[in-house]
């Protein structure tokens, strides 16, 4: 059976990080910024999570990003320069993955503008992490202050005779802490 589960992640810190990186100079790849740091956080996070990845010992993370469909070898051996250079060199040549799609791992997928949708698995992943829409919203930055951030609901359908709830939610939670406390690369 397939299951999809949601979080709330408070963007507003890696947003803030972002735009102290390219402050100034215009989007190498434009508009699309962010999906290195969510390819980077699902890598760290399949590491410890590895049934969501299928048990592969490769994390090879495919993308889909409007009519754009790539994929990133390897992305745990990667850091974020070596992935922002494999989106580049992606947009550049319009490649389309499907002849990659046996090798691929976990996919990512951007819905675009819409608040919350259900990803669907191909049939070669385990599991697909969805990325949804950002919107401005009420976020409880403690028990007793909430004020408003740039949230994004992340999901993560997955096949629950192969994944626990736990796993996957722990693994979503993961991500989540890692995309709200982003720390700026040496590299």
């Amino acid at each position: 059976m397939l299951v999809t589960d949601f979080e709330t992640v408070n963007l507003g810190p890696l947003i803030e990080l972002l735009s102290k990186q390219y402050d100034g100079v215009e989007s190498r790849f434009a508009g699309i910024e962010m999906i290195p740091c969510f390819i980077m956080s699902a890598a760290f996070a399949l590491e410890d999570y590895p049934s969501i990845n299928g048990n592969n010992k490769h994390i090879n993370v495919g993308i889909k990003n409007g009519d754009l469909h790539f994929m990133i070898k390897d992305a745990n051996r990667l850091n974020m320069g070596q992935i922002e250079d494999d989106i580049i060199r992606a947009v550049k040549s319009k490649n389309i993955a499907e002849t990659w799609n046996d090798e691929e791992t976990f996919s990512i997928i951007n819905t675009g503008m819409l608040e919350i949708a259900t990803p669907v698995i191909d049939h070669s992943v385990s599991a697909v992490m969805g990325i949804h829409a950002i919107n401005e919203r009420p976020f409880a930055l403690n028990k007793k202050t909430t004020a408003d951030r740039p949230c994004m609901e992340i999901s993560l359908s997955y096949k629950n005779d192969t994944i626990t709830n736990e796993e996957a939610c722990s693994f979503l939670k993961e991500i989540k802490e890692l995309l709200e406390n982003p720390e700026p690369s040496d590299e």
